[in-house]
C-alpha cells in the first residue's frame, strides 16, 4: 500500500511511548500515517494484504499509532478486523505510559528483510517482513512469496541474562515457537523459525 503522512501532526515527549503520554526530555514530532491499497482492487483479500503489513509496520516503528486505512467501509463490509485483533493481543503488554518504550536496534541476517520493532528495558517487540510479501507484489504481481528458512537476527545492547522468546504468526496469532535465549556479550542473537511473509517476535526475561 501507500503508507503516507497525513496533515495530521502531532508532538510526544522524547523518551515516551508513540502515545505521547508521561515525563521525558525534549521534543519530537510524529505524523499521522495513512494506508491506501488502490481502489482498482476489486479482492477484498488484496487490500486485506495491504492493511495487514502497514499495521504492523506502523504499530512497531514508533510513531504515534497504527496507520489508518483509507477504505475504511470496506473493512466494516466484510468484518475485516482479524488483522486488527491478532496486532491488538500482540502488543497488549507494551507500557505505552511508561516512558521506557523506544525503537528497538537490530540487523538482520538478510539484507532484504526488513524488521522493526519496540522495546522497553529487557522486553522487546519485533516484526519481520518480507518485502516480497509487499501489498504490490502480491495483489498487483500476483507473487507467491516464498518459504524463509536459516535467517537470523542481531539484537545489541542486552544484558548478560536469560530471556525468552515467543515467535508468532501474525495472521493466525497463534504462538509457533517459544524458546530460551542468552545473549553472547550485549548482543542477542535470535533463530527465526521458517516463515513466509512475515514473523512477530516478543521478548521477556525468563
Amino acid at each position: 500500500p501507500s503508507l503516507s503522512t497525513g496533515a495530521c501532526e502531532g508532538r510526544h515527549e522524547a523518551g515516551t511511548a508513540p502515545g505521547g503520554c508521561g515525563p521525558g526530555r525534549g521534543r519530537v514530532r510524529t505524523r499521522a500515517a495513512e494506508s491506501r491499497p488502490e481502489w482498482y482492487v476489486q479482492s477484498f483479500v488484496a487490500l486485506a494484504e495491504g492493511l495487514q503489513n502497514a499495521l504492523w509496520a506502523s504499530a512497531l516503528s514508533g510513531i504515534s499509532s497504527t496507520a489508518l486505512f483509507w477504505w475504511w467501509e470496506r473493512i466494516e463490509q466484510r468484518n475485516g478486523y482479524a488483522n486488527y485483533n491478532t496486532l491488538s493481543r500482540f502488543i497488549a503488554d507494551v507500557p505505552w505510559n511508561s516512558g521506557e518504550v523506544q525503537r528497538l536496534d537490530a540487523k538482520c541476517s538478510e539484507e532484504n528483510l526488513r524488521v522493526v520493532g519496540l522495546r522497553a528495558g529487557k522486553r522487546a517487540w519485533l516484526w519481520v517482513f518480507d518485502p516480497a510479501a509487499s501489498w504490490e507484489k502480491v495483489a498487483i504481481e500476483n507473487q507467491t512469496p516464498a518459504e524463509r528458512r536459516g535467517m537470523s537476527v542481531e539484537l545489541p545492547g542486552w544484558s548478560t541474562s536469560k530471556l525468552r522468546t515467543e515467535w508468532w504468526d501474525t495472521r493466525s496469532g497463534q504462538v509457533t515457537a517459544q524458546q530460551s535465549e542468552m545473549p553472547t556479550g550485549s548482543t542477542l542473537h535470535l533463530q527465526l523459525p521458517s516463515f513466509s511473509r512475515d514473523i512477530a517476535c516478543r521478548i521477556a526475561a525468563d
